[in-house]
């Protein structure tokens, strides 16, 4: 059945790229109701799996996947449904949104660079890391900011998603309103980071594979010198 399912979703990035949008729009709609967090757990799940069927991982990390997609629907759950709901508990269901984030970031990486040939596809799969890294550090601020007394932002001791959300993708495009400051040191090293990675990432990764565009991905190692170029000259 997985092989079949790989098949069928092989490389259709133009499809992951729509479940992410997806996962944006519940996260700040619904993203601050119980009920919408479950939805918003099931979605990155359902991303995760996606992309493992994209990129023609091994069924070990399919299933590896499917169980940790399990595990934070039913943290989601159990946060809903049997404990008291803080800010603490949200971190937490948050902080296992980041981890399905990052594997289904590092995967599509890993499959962008082993194409031979620079597609559709392969700008496709770039532009889903770089919506995945927006999302994923909105949910790491939201979780930051769960354990921050005072707030994440000066001056608003409480924050909704949409917040967290606007502040990431403002950050990671370097557009930076300004309307929203993070008030502690953790909060502003991981604002850096964030707008450092989106300017390299474009510039390094999305530029090149544009430039590449319907040609051939550069080796990854530089060949060996013929012993005739290794050696120096002798008199």
């Amino acid at each position: 059945m997985y092989t079949s399912l790989s098949r069928t979703f092989s490389q259709q990035y133009g499809l992951l790229l729509l479940l992410i949008l997806a996962d944006y729009i519940a996260m700040s709609v619904v993203g601050d109701h119980p009920a919408g967090r479950i939805l918003v757990q099931l979605l990155l799940g359902a991303t995760l799996l996606l992309t493992i069927l994209i990129t023609h991982a091994r069924r070990i990390w399919f299933n590896f996947a499917l169980l940790g997609s399990a595990v934070c629907v039913l943290a989601a759950l159990v946060g809903f449904a049997f404990v008291q709901q803080t800010s603490r508990s949200e971190g937490v269901v948050n902080a296992l949104g980041v981890c399905i984030v990052l594997l289904a970031t590092f995967a599509i990486l890993r499959d962008v660079a082993n194409h031979k040939v620079v597609s559709a596809q392969s700008v496709l799969g770039a532009s889903c890391i770089y919506l995945l890294v927006g999302v994923g550090f909105a949910l790491l601020f939201s979780s930051v900011g769960a354990f921050t007394p005072g707030g994440f932002f000066i001056g608003q001791s409480t924050a909704n998603v949409s917040d967290y959300l606007f502040f990431s993708f403002t950050t990671l495009t370097t557009v930076g309103y300004g309307n929203l400051v993070p008030a502690a040191p953790l909060g502003q090293s991981l604002a850096m980071v964030e707008a450092l990675s989106g300017q390299i990432y474009l510039v390094l990764v999305v530029a090149r594979l544009v430039s590449l565009w319907g040609q051939e991905m550069p080796p990854r190692h530089r060949r060996e010198r013929p012993d005739s170029e290794q050696q120096p000259p002798t008199n």
